[in-house]
C-alpha cells in the first residue's frame, strides 16, 4: 500500500516539474484554441449590401422626396383639405393635441390647427 502512494507521488511531482505543454498550431483564426461554441467554426457572416449599393457609392446626404407638400411649409388657406376624423380608415395614429389629420390632393398631412404648419406628410400612394 505504501508503495503504491509513493510511486502515485512520484508521479505527481513528475508532472509538475515536466514544464508547460508544447503549445498546439491552431492559426490565425484561433490562436487561443478553437471556439466552444460550434456557430463561431461557421465563418464570418455574409456581406449585406444596403440599397442603393455599398456605402461609399451611394447619395452623401438622404432627403425624402414628398409630393407637393413637405415638413415645414405652411398650407396656404385655399388649399383643398378634408379634415379625417376616422383614423383606424387609413392605419393614422391620434393627432397630438391641436393638430389635425388632413387630406390634401391624395397627400395625409398632420399640420397644427393654429398655424397650419405641417408636421408630417405621408404621400399618396403609401397609405
Amino acid at each position: 500500500m505504501t508503495r503504491r502512494l509513493t510511486l502515485a507521488a512520484i508521479g505527481l511531482l513528475g508532472a509538475c516539474w515536466a514544464g508547460p505543454a508544447a503549445p498546439q498550431a491552431f492559426g490565425p483564426r484561433w490562436p487561443w484554441g478553437p471556439p466552444a461554441d460550434p456557430r463561431e467554426r461557421m465563418g464570418p457572416p455574409p456581406v449585406v449590401v444596403p440599397p442603393g449599393g455599398p456605402v461609399g457609392e451611394r447619395r452623401r446626404y438622404y432627403r425624402p422626396t414628398y409630393g407637393k407638400w413637405w415638413p415645414g411649409q405652411v398650407l396656404p388657406p385655399d388649399a383643398p383639405t378634408v379634415l379625417i376624423t376616422d383614423y383606424g380608415r387609413y392605419h393614422l395614429r391620434l393627432p397630438p393635441r391641436g393638430y389635425a389629420w388632413l387630406l390634401c390632393d391624395g397627400d395625409l398631412i398632420l399640420a397644427a390647427i393654429g398655424s397650419r404648419e405641417i408636421f408630417e406628410v405621408i404621400p399618396y400612394g403609401s397609405y
